[in-house]
């Protein structure tokens, strides 16, 4: 009842708001997250640190490049699903931009098909040939085959249901469109952007 009447006249703001908003705050200041903890008898401990999760130069990146951190995960997430960066491990919040695929004329029309498919995910199965080519798979096996070992493609080793292939030396050493500079530049950007 006196939390009604308190909110009612502007007091306070609605019941269960506060923690959402302490990790809203807290992010929005560029601050730790809050850390709770139960220290015995039905009490709970809040602790609000008082210190950046990011440097300095982050911080002033971000203000360059004029975005938060969701606007800055959304623009990354869709460069991601173009196949222009990739992530460099499993929850990595460091990335690197992707080569162009570029396709050459002495490339295999089918591999010339296949490099979409290749640049967005960065490697192929014989399900991905199968749906793009609309092979067997046993014909699928036989031009994975051959494209490894015409150095098109690399095999993770593995063979059968689960094999990869992802871009081999013939594939991967092409005229270069985008310069070391440009690409490192570009890689400490996005990791500024999202750290």
């Amino acid at each position: 009842m006196i939390v009604r009447v308190l909110t009612a006249l502007g007091f306070m703001r609605e019941l269960g708001e506060g923690v959402p908003r302490m990790f809203d705050e807290m992010e929005r200041a560029g601050y730790y997250p809050p850390r709770f903890e139960a220290i015995g008898g039905g009490v709970v401990q809040v602790t609000l640190r008082n210190e950046p999760v990011y440097n300095r130069e982050m911080l002033e990146c971000q203000e360059v490049v004029k975005t938060d951190i969701y606007g800055a995960s959304n623009v990354i997430k869709d460069m991601i699903r173009k196949g222009v960066v990739r992530s460099l491990g499993k929850g990595s919040r460091i990335y690197e931009v992707k080569e162009p695929l570029l396709m050459r004329p002495d490339m295999p029309p089918e591999l010339a098909q296949l490099l979409s498919v290749l640049q967005r995910k960065g490697r192929l199965t014989n399900a991905d040939i199968r749906g793009t080519l609309g092979l067997s798979k046993i014909s699928a096996v036989r031009l994975l085959r051959e494209l490894v070992v015409s150095h098109w493609l690399t095999g993770t080793g593995k063979r059968g249901v689960g094999a990869i292939y992802s871009p081999g030396p013939r594939l991967l050493y092409q005229s270069q469109t985008i310069t070391k500079e440009a690409k490192a530049i570009f890689t400490i950007m996005l990791h500024w952007i999202i750290l």
